[in-house]
């Protein structure tokens, strides 16, 4: 089957994602999106799989901050509900768009951590999702979470350099600066790199602003 999927910066470094959302694209035919660690500097991590001309037409008619299921997120604190149990108006009429693209049932599993807001949502076409399959995803949710939050425990070294790179340093200048060799600048920032599932320093940067 094709992958009709646009992936930005997806949790792949936690152990078990990239089966589990094989299992989740089961569940949910019609695609899914999983948003999170949420702020105003942006999104940790981002994953959908939904169709490619769903998702052009979402950007493109800029539906986001219309969308009933994504506005319903950002004020609902925890909580499980069907597409259908949303009551926020959907003044663009992006639900109705979404059943002519084959999403016609719907989830969305909201959770707030502090100031950041994450949220999955589910979408098939033959009919809604029992209960069971909700908590499972929501149970499923809460654990890719707590992963995600306990792999982001970088040491003070870590940061340090991290935030060195992220004023503008060079490596050379962050060396000099924090009076440590390059080497043990190249090793903290690989360490780090690889516990945030960062593939460079910029990401790095940028995936720490988010949690700042």
């Amino acid at each position: 089957m094709k992958d009709l999927s646009l992936s930005i910066g997806l949790p792949s470094h936690i152990k078990g994602y990239m089966e589990d959302r094989q299992w989740l694209a089961v569940l949910a035919p019609s695609g899914f999106s999983l948003v999170i660690n949420h702020t105003p500097h942006g999104s940790e991590y981002f994953d959908a799989t939904y169709s490619v001309e769903w998702q052009e037409e979402y950007v493109n008619r800029m539906y986001l901050w219309a969308d009933p299921v994504v506005l319903s997120t950002i004020y609902a604190g925890n909580n499980n509900k069907r597409w259908s149990e949303i009551k926020t108006p959907d003044v663009m009429g992006v639900m109705a768009s979404a059943k002519r693209h084959g999403m016609k049932f719907g989830a969305r599993i909201a959770r707030r951590r502090g100031y950041r807001i994450s949220f999955c949502a589910l979408a098939r076409e033959d009919r809604e999702f029992t209960d069971d399959e909700i908590q499972s995803v929501a149970d499923w949710f809460d654990a890719l979470l707590d992963k995600i939050e306990t792999s982001f425990e970088l040491s003070e070294g870590e940061l340090e350099v991290i935030k060195c790179i992220g004023r503008g340093m060079t490596r050379e200048q962050a060396s000099a600066h924090l009076s440590v060799s390059y080497g043990a600048i190249k090793k903290r920032l690989k360490n780090a790199r690889t516990k945030t599932g960062c593939s460079t320093d910029q990401q790095l940067v940028a995936r720490l602003v988010r949690r700042l």
